[in-house]
């Protein structure tokens, strides 16, 4: 894989569609060629473009697909203090991808965010799984879940609550959950950062 030339495509869409840059693909590349030796090639990137947030997902799910996206702007200025990861720089994830299945991760089935943090597994923020779908709807036009919803562990509200990202008909919402639910249609996406 080339990395660079991978990088320099992703920062064109990032720019065409987001309006944003990468910034340092040199940094981003060594990331990138690190873990394609530590884990080969079988996980799909995320790349998260420095200044993302769940506004400018709402802008662009809105604009170019006309879906509605509904959040509580309260994930964007909690920013890093919240989540897992945040993306004041530009950072790449590692997934499952899981576009097949469109069920999350199977093994966290029936765990809830306490249960995935008392096990110290790391998980997609809100923001990686919404624009995960949003990046699969332009792509393939369709939501990466179909029978089950993302649960957020990666990210927290002021309360303590976690988001998790459901996908309806012509929406897409961001809601709270308490972080001891775990249900048979929630699930986490797991990450290798």
């Amino acid at each position: 894989m080339d990395c660079r030339l991978f990088l320099q495509e992703k920062d064109d869409f990032c720019r065409l569609i987001y309006g944003l840059r990468l910034g340092e693909i040199v940094v981003l590349q060594a990331v990138m060629e690190k873990s394609i030796e530590k884990n080969g090639l079988s996980l799909p990137f995320l790349i998260v473009p420095r200044g993302f947030t769940h506004a400018l997902i709402q802008k662009v799910f809105r604009e170019k697909l006309g879906i509605d996206y509904s959040f509580s702007p309260e994930l964007d200025i909690l920013g890093k203090a919240k989540h897992d990861r945040w993306p004041d720089q530009s950072y790449i994830i590692r997934h499952g991808g899981h576009r097949e299945a469109n069920k999350g991760d199977a093994e966290l089935k029936l765990l809830s965010a306490e249960k995935i943090w008392e096990r110290g597994i790391e998980t997609m923020t809100s923001l990686e799984v919404s624009q995960f779908s949003l990046e699969n709807f332009l792509t393939c036009g369709a939501p990466i879940d179909v029978n089950s919803i993302s649960l957020c562990p990666g990210s927290r509200y002021s309360d303590g609550r976690v988001p998790h990202v459901f996908f309806g008909i012509d929406e897409v919402e961001v809601y709270r959950h308490d972080p001891s639910f775990s249900h048979d249609t929630l699930r986490s996406r797991s990450v290798t950062v």
